[in-house]
């Protein structure tokens, strides 16, 4: 982690060169596989190609987590279709962890089907997000100045 090079994209937004490399492997392999495909990615943008098909990379998903040893981190890809998201695969490195979707054949963890809970009641479940530094900050200044008012 203290060799990592880091650079700030915005307040509380930030890339390392991980990111980028990880970002290049990715483009690599999926313009092997599918050179026609247009692609989305984080940190380098679009590249237009079929545009009717989009590969939309994130290629490491909780870049803070991951600049901090915080082992919850991921890659993330998906598929878009003529404007409809159709696939998608989130690998988590640290536990070796396949999640994918593809519509019409559902949702997997490794080679385990995943199924939706029987839960109704949001107080009934946990969930978990990510909120990055500054949108906290701006929350907690727009409540405040609420609070004043």
């Amino acid at each position: 982690i203290e060799k990592l090079q880091v650079s700030i994209k915005g307040p509380g937004d930030f890339v390392s060169a991980a990111d980028k490399k990880v970002e290049k492997i990715i483009i690599d392999e999926l313009q092997k596989a599918r050179p026609s495909y247009s692609i989305l990615s984080e940190e380098i943008g679009e590249i237009n190609n079929d545009l009717s098909f989009k590969w939309i990379i994130d290629p490491i998903d909780g870049t803070n987590n991951f600049l901090h040893g915080i082992p919850h981190f991921a890659i993330s890809i998906a598929l878009e279709e003529n404007t409809e998201i159709t696939a998608g695969v989130i690998y988590e490195p640290i536990n070796d962890q396949m999640f994918w979707a593809e519509k019409g054949n559902g949702a997997w963890l490794n080679d385990r089907r995943m199924r939706v809970s029987g839960r109704t009641e949001m107080e009934q479940s946990i969930f978990a997000t990510g909120i990055p530094f500054m949108g906290l900050v701006s929350f907690m200044r727009h409540f405040v100045k609420q609070q004043t008012k």
